[in-house]
C-alpha cells in the first residue's frame, strides 16, 4: 500500500507512519509506511482509492490516467454524488466504481 499526500500530511506519514484506532485488534501504529507525492508515484496499482476534496479531483483523475491500466479499479470515496460517473467518463479504459459516502456521528 502506498499513501499519496502532500505538505504536512506527507511529512507526518514519513515521520510517524499511520495510527489505527478502534480496530478489532485495538490501537496500533504502522511505521514505516510507503508515502510520497503524486508526482513521485510511478507504479501501476491494482486499486486506487480516491480520497480527496472535490477541488483536487482533477489531479486524482490525471494520476489515475497516468499510472492506471485496464486492470486498475478506481474507487472514489468522496461525499459528493456523481463523482463515480464523472471519473468513469474521464477514465473510460478503467473500472471506476460509483457511489457516495456520507459520514454521520451522534
Amino acid at each position: 500500500m502506498t499513501f499519496l499526500a502532500r505538505g504536512a500530511q506527507l511529512a507526518a506519514f514519513q515521520k510517524t507512519g499511520i495510527t489505527m484506532k478502534g480496530t478489532a485488534k485495538g490501537d496500533f501504529n504502522v511505521f514505516p509506511i510507503k508515502a510520497m507525492t503524486m508526482d513521485e508515484y510511478a507504479e501501476t496499482p491494482d486499486v486506487i482509492f480516491v480520497c480527496v476534496k472535490d477541488y483536487s479531483l482533477e489531479d486524482a483523475i490525471s494520476l489515475a490516467d497516468r499510472v492506471g491500466n485496464a486492470d486498475t479499479v478506481v474507487i472514489p470515496i468522496l461525499n459528493i454524488y456523481g463523482t463515480g460517473e464523472r471519473m468513469q467518463k474521464a477514465l473510460p479504459g478503467m473500472t471506476v466504481t460509483d457511489g457516495c459516502i456520507y459520514v454521520a456521528a451522534t
